[in-house]
């Protein structure tokens, strides 16, 4: 699991086609291509950016997996300028709503990333779930 302290250890830009963000195996495989060895402590946490304007009702989202055996953490992020439905409404002054956007869901998948690693946290047993899920 990702822990509470963070270091960030450089980016990679990849000029390879974007994925479309719909299936967690292509962009763990692409994850691992690009990082090769991942922090060996299995706290490593990948944030992959894309160009490509987002498919689907997420604005977001994390998932997890392996490289080479070792656990790693990963989110997926879609170009969000001009998506009104991931817009937060921010009032910070000369700050696009594509960069507020992803401002908000990068420091939303981090923490859960941190707090709910593989998903589980939304279906407490002791919590009844929702008819949507949520």
């Amino acid at each position: 699991e990702v822990s509470s302290s963070t270091t960030f250890s450089g980016h990679i830009v990849d000029n390879s086609r974007a994925s479309s963000g719909n299936n967690t195996s292509n962009i763990l495989a692409e994850v691992c291509k690009q990082i090769g060895s991942p922090d060996p402590s299995g706290n490593g946490y990948y944030a992959v950016y894309v160009d490509l304007p987002r498919k689907g009702s997420y604005c977001a989202y994390h998932s997890w997996g392996s490289c080479g055996g070792v656990p790693v953490q990963f989110a997926f992020f879609w170009k969000l300028d001009g998506d009104a439905g991931c817009d937060p409404k921010s009032s910070v002054p000369n700050q696009s709503e594509g960069l507020a956007a992803l401002a908000n869901v990068s420091g939303h998948e981090l923490s859960e990333a941190r707090t709910d690693p593989t998903g589980a946290g939304w279906y407490h047993p002791d919590i009844p779930v929702s008819p949507t899920g949520r």
